[in-house]
């Protein structure tokens, strides 16, 4: 969501440089540079949040994972967690990994048995998270090397 709206502010600044077929009066012109101002502060307060500059991150670079997200695994508390699940498109089971206090260093050695125990019923989910798990151990592992 945060590259969307950084890619949003980015194009909203081109078309009003260019004034590509778009004429604003002033007030309307005044008033979305005003709202553009105020988006691109939000941003800037947020990337100072240092679990959110990991989501921001995360979702700059696409599936690619910075060695500053793999480095730091086993130091992850409930909320890095919870921003990971969010980056699989599964944040419905934040609260789950929350109140069974699931942080980094538990994590990366959940197995299918214990998605089981904590909730995970749909296939898809739980080979998504597998999957999820098996990427940070191998971005953790070569991030040592």
């Amino acid at each position: 969501m945060v590259g969307d709206v950084k890619a949003l502010l980015s194009e909203t600044e081109l078309l009003l440089a260019g004034n590509m077929s778009m004429q604003l009066d002033a007030p309307q012109q005044q008033q979305l540079d005003s709202a553009l101002l105020s988006v691109d502060q939000q941003l800037r307060r947020l990337a100072d949040v240092p679990w959110m500059s990991l989501a921001i991150e995360i979702s700059l670079n696409g599936v690619a994972v910075q060695s500053f997200v793999s480095s730091r695994i086993h130091q992850w508390g409930t909320e890095e967690v919870g921003i990971w699940l969010d980056f699989l498109c599964l944040s419905e089971y934040k609260d789950i990994f929350v109140g069974h206090d699931v942080r980094g260093a538990e994590l990366i050695h959940l197995e299918r048995r214990d998605l089981k125990d904590l909730g995970v019923t749909k296939v898809g989910h739980m080979k998504r998270i597998l999957q999820g798990i098996r990427e940070l151990n191998r971005n953790s592992s070569a991030s040592e090397a």
